[in-house]
């Protein structure tokens, strides 16, 4: 019980740190012209190739691409959203589970 209680306390911590982030509104995005696909990275993610992801969507906003300083992906040739495995913002890890959604070209 404490390590489930400690680990949602990280993960809060992690949603907290990233929000203080400048995240960008959906919205915005959409008026600009992307594409933004609600849902889990597993579904409509294995159709989008990750050099088209503009940005992950969180439940406060949308982490741009250009904000993390990695993306880990499974080994492929062609890695798509699907194979995201987590993202690195500054030094703080955000697992895959945790966006709700995503931005593409």
């Amino acid at each position: 019980m404490k390590k489930i209680f400690t680990a949602l306390m990280l993960t809060l911590a992690l949603l907290n740190a990233v929000c203080a982030e400048d995240l960008s509104s959906i919205d915005v995005l959409i008026r600009q012209g992307l594409q933004v696909k609600m849902g889990e990275l597993t579904g409509a993610g294995s159709k989008f190739s990750v050099h088209n992801l503009a940005g992950l969507v969180l439940p406060d906003g949308v982490l741009m691409k250009e904000d993390c300083s990695a993306i880990i992906v499974r080994a492929s040739v062609d890695p798509k959203v699907s194979d995201i495995i987590r993202i690195k913002v500054q030094d703080h890890e955000i697992e895959a589970s945790e966006f709700i959604g995503f931005v593409v070209r």
